[in-house]
């Protein structure tokens, strides 16, 4: 006998670059469909490829709307449509001014970034280039600015709020000044030596001169997440003052006010990095602007097909419509199952869904039955095999035979066990606990629970089990290892002199990702994650083999579902016998009602079993005895618990 998991000693034989593999097959096709695409060069082109979100288009719209000044945070992963829906509400390209009615803006982005040495120089060149886009537009407002009269209000402007760039050393001259002079040549080495705070001031004068039309500044930052943590608490240091310096000067001194909206894109990751910043603590965050919407992939493909039958031959167009339609067909098929669930799986990212379609659509192992005939036949739906076993394994297998996990996929194994310990039950308790008390709209983490209330918690359920608070512990690393539970971006970091910066301790804030969620509903919605896991379980074998030791991919080839059915039932079966062992112990330490509150009536195993019931409805293969017979004593031991 022999404990070991079926893929034990199986190395993932994953391709580094899938996209690459495919794209020599299909070079024209693969990459303008799948290809994440590169910053777009001018307004023109970012618009061909956005898909309208009315919901996330209103929010942006409200931080740029009110009469008070204000400073919003959009909150997205990488490959979210931060930058895309930012571009498109400000119809702007990276880097611009521009003015719109009584409203200045400026849309700046660091994704081409200059050296972090270069820093002070970029944002003062960036100040200036407002300045000048005022001068250009209002030239009556140029000409007041540069008379002695304008001068000298600038001049006393600058002395209450900013007396101290003022300082001018006149050792060297030969012949005192007029006063005018003295003057003139303050704001001139002001404007030399500390420019960065002349020409903030100056865009603070300028907007609030009543020659000046504007009723509002709008200022945008965005890709500044490639910074160290401490180069991005820098950078928003130096916007979150210019922000405050131009909405402190007393308002009843001013010929007139000037709105001044401030609106910062930032990864969760960014986010959380400044959340306990000493300098954050003072700055005026008036909203969070959660990206908690459903990216359609089907019109994205779409347009993508319709810019590139712009640019391409009728002959070629007609190629590509046809590709078109099958991708619509994949989308839809199942009432759009496939679209949610890779949207999920990928962690709302566009590029990371782009690959998972690309996985699936050049998978030989899974996807395909029959031999590609020519470029034509590669959306062929008749040449693909489009169901959830398939569509599954290949996300999850990729074109391996077996599945291996890894940190890195996508589809993880949740009946996690080691050869001496299996956590199974207590990975399902904790998705449990996660998806019953937050949010299920939940995307990065405002609402969540601290790691070391989840462990007490359990320490009160089930507190005369051996060892829980450590095989809690272990279980909450092994989610978290998987991206199945991830950080708040609200999250407590850790301190450095506790462990490594990205590891959990007693005050790490979790939630539940998309994946995690997709994950517990897919073990629901059939058997095909059950049998993934399957194959990533330590169980006891027959030293000369037996059934339970084979792929499923060799038993699905051998047309023996129902050997994999009624495996799967040996595998729930002694996952009972465990889940039994922690309902006793809140039944006899009088913990049910918490027990059934927290988690809720149903036991673990009872989930895990739906998916193997509707599995073997749907296959017709349940009215088989032998498959009957062991579902059926499966069942009884459900309720007899």
């Amino acid at each position: 006998m022999a404990i070991r998991k079926i893929n034990s000693g199986i190395q993932p034989a994953f391709k580094q670059n899938d996209i690459t593999e495919l794209a020599k097959l299909f070079p024209r096709g693969f990459s303008y469909f799948f290809m994440p695409l590169l910053p777009p060069k001018n307004m023109k082109e970012s618009e061909a490829f956005y898909v309208p979100n009315e919901n996330m288009e209103s929010q942006i719209y409200e931080a740029f709307s009110g009469d008070e000044s204000s400073v919003s945070i959009l909150i997205g992963e990488k490959g979210s449509g931060k930058s895309t829906l930012i571009r498109h509400c400000l119809k702007m390209s990276a880097n611009q001014v521009k003015i719109e009615k009584n409203t200045i803006f400026l849309f700046n982005v660091f994704n081409c970034r200059p050296p972090y040495s270069m820093f002070p120089f970029h944002i003062e060149n960036r100040i200036g280039s407002v300045n000048a886009k005022l001068e250009e537009s209002y030239p009556k407002l140029s000409e007041y600015f540069y008379s002695l009269q304008g001068q000298k209000q600038f001049y006393d402007f600058t002395e209450k709020t900013h007396a101290d760039i003022l300082q001018y050393t006149k050792a060297n001259l030969l012949e005192p000044l007029s006063p005018s002079r003295q003057e003139a040549m303050a704001l001139e080495h002001a404007r030399k030596h500390v420019s960065a705070v002349y020409e903030a001031l100056k865009l603070q004068f300028l907007l609030t001169s009543s020659l000046c039309p504007i009723q509002r500044l709008v200022i945008s930052i965005d890709g500044i997440d490639e910074f160290t943590p401490c180069q991005i608490e820098e950078i928003l240091c130096a916007f979150i003052t210019l922000y405050k310096q131009l909405n402190s000067f007393p308002q009843d001194k001013m010929p007139k006010y000037c709105t001044v909206n401030l609106l910062i894109s930032l990864q969760p990751a960014s986010y959380r990095s400044l959340y306990q910043a000493r300098r954050r603590q003072a700055w005026p965050v008036n909203r969070v602007i959660i990206m908690n919407t459903f990216f359609n992939l089907e019109k994205y493909f779409s347009r993508r097909l319709r810019r590139y039958s712009q640019k391409s031959s009728a002959q070629n167009a007609e190629v590509w419509r046809k590709c078109q339609q099958q991708l619509g067909l994949i989308c839809q098929k199942f009432g759009g199952k496939y679209d949610s669930m890779i949207w999920n799986l990928s962690f709302h990212s566009v590029p990371e869904a782009l690959k998972l379609y690309a996985k699936i659509l050049c998978n030989q192992t899974w996807m395909r039955q029959g031999q590609r005939d020519s470029d034509n036949d590669w959306f062929n739906s008749e040449t693909y095999i489009l169901n959830n076993i398939s569509v599954i394994r290949a996300i999850s297998c990729g074109d391996n035979e077996i599945f291996v996990n890894t940190p890195e996929s996508h589809v993880s194994n949740l009946l996690y066990n080691t050869p001496d310990k299996d956590y199974s039950i207590l990975c399902l308790y904790i998705i449990a606990l996660f998806k019953r008390h937050l949010d299920t709209d939940e995307v990065y983490g405002s609402d969540f629970l601290v790691l070391g209330n989840v462990i007490s918690f359990f320490q009160d359920l089930f507190p005369t089990i051996p060892d829980i608070s450590a095989d809690v512990h272990t279980s909450l690393k092994y989610l978290y290892s998987r991206k199945i539970l991830v950080k708040s971006y609200t999250d407590i970091l850790v301190p450095e002199s506790h462990r490594e910066p990205d590891s959990l301790w007693e005050h790490s804030r979790l939630y539940l990702s998309s994946k995690g969620k997709e994950l517990w509903n897919m073990l629901q919605a059939d058997s095909v994650l059950m049998e993934i896991c399957r194959e990533d379980y330590y169980r006891t074998y027959d030293t000369e083999g037996c059934f339970n030791n084979r792929y499923s991919s060799y038993v699905l080839m051998e047309d023996q579902q129902d050997e994999l059915f009624i495996d799967s039932c040996r595998i729930l079966s002694s996952l009972i016998a465990l889940e039994e062992t922690y309902t006793e112990d809140a039944r006899k330490n009088q913990t049910v009602c918490l027990l059934t509150e927290a988690l809720g009536s149903e036991m673990m195993c009872s989930y895990l079993m739906q998916g193997i019931k509707k599995s073997m409805e749907y296959s017709g293969l349940i009215r088989q005895p032998n498959v009957y017979e062991a579902f059926a004593q499966v069942n009884e031991k459900l309720h007899a618990l």
